[in-house]
């Protein structure tokens, strides 16, 4: 097989994530894969070890298929689909949706122009995107969710008595990850020795507002911000030290983090979104929470 990917972002977040294993995973099968990306982001070179290619042109039949990752690449949909089977990708959810509804007509003709629409839950296409959805056959749309509930592996970490207590959040720190409720909850702890960390991109921590900032640099022995962390097995190390993973996040599609955390045995805190019904249970394999829109008491956020 002969696949052209093409994406905007190869950088540490979910979606180029997901797409980075599946391209080697098609190497390592003995199939041709590249991808269509502009940028030097740290997956690119990451792939270019594993024999994927990183081109800024393409002739169509070089490839068997193209894959376009992520709604934001919609657009790109449309110029690829009249000479190539397309596979498109959307591992957006309700807040991409409800902050770009001027791309609406485009995601529906980038839809019925793929010849397979892949979402990460059925929660997307039966809920965020199903009125964008009209004309695509039933078949046409896939889904890559777990078929049932995860089961932590707790034969992965040899647990010891941690104290503090010590709480592990991945994931980029911006509103929708909803910081500012783990760091206000962290505090309201009976535990004072508690330790919250949080690891990944900084780059939007003034969006969850100034208070938070100053939670956090007031209170220095019980919050550490890691800032981006590329080396995964770092990233896998902070869990493995952890107490518990907590994630917060008000929109998901499917966290690929707590399932990390669940695959080395650790115990997970998450909100109750709905992609994670039926794969992670409250009481079963989870603590979840309830979404409440406005739980924290940090003001402007």
């Amino acid at each position: 097989m002969r696949v052209l990917a093409v994406t905007h972002s190869l950088g540490s977040n979910g979606a180029a994530l997901c797409l980075a294993r599946v391209l080697i995973a098609i190497k390592q099968a003995g199939g041709t894969a590249d991808v269509l990306y502009s940028g030097n982001q740290f997956l690119a070179q990451v792939l270019r070890d594993h024999g994927v290619g990183i081109i800024d042109q393409a002739q169509a039949a070089d490839y068997d298929v193209a894959l376009v990752n992520t709604l934001i690449d919609h657009r790109r949909v449309s110029e690829l689909a009249t000479v190539l089977p397309v596979l498109f990708w959307v591992h957006e959810g309700q807040s991409t949706r409800d902050n770009d509804l001027g791309s609406a007509l485009t995601w529906g003709q980038a839809f019925r122009l793929s010849s397979r629409v892949v979402f990460d839950t059925s929660w997307q296409s039966q809920s965020v995107f199903k009125s964008f959805l009209d004309g695509v056959a039933p078949h046409r749309v896939l889904h890559v969710e777990p078929s049932g509930a995860i089961s932590s592996d707790t034969n992965k970490i040899q647990r010891t008595d941690r104290s503090p207590c010590q709480i592990v959040s991945v994931g980029s720190v911006y509103p929708r990850k909803r910081p500012a409720d783990i760091i206000e909850a962290v505090l309201r702890m009976s535990d004072p020795e508690a330790h919250c960390t949080i690891v990944g991109n900084l780059d939007y921590l003034h969006m969850n507002g100034q208070a938070m900032i100053d939670a956090v640099a007031g209170n220095p022995k019980r919050f550490t911000l890691t800032g981006e962390i590329l080396d995964e097995n770092e990233k896998i190390q902070y869990l493995r030290n952890a107490s518990v993973y907590c994630s917060a996040s008000g929109d998901e599609t499917f966290g690929m983090a707590a399932v990390e955390a669940a695959s080395i045995g650790l115990p997970l805190a998450l909100s109750d979104l709905p992609c994670y019904q039926g794969i992670w249970q409250h009481g079963v394999n989870a603590l979840l929470s309830l979404q409440l829109a406005r739980w924290t008491a940090f003001p402007g956020i």
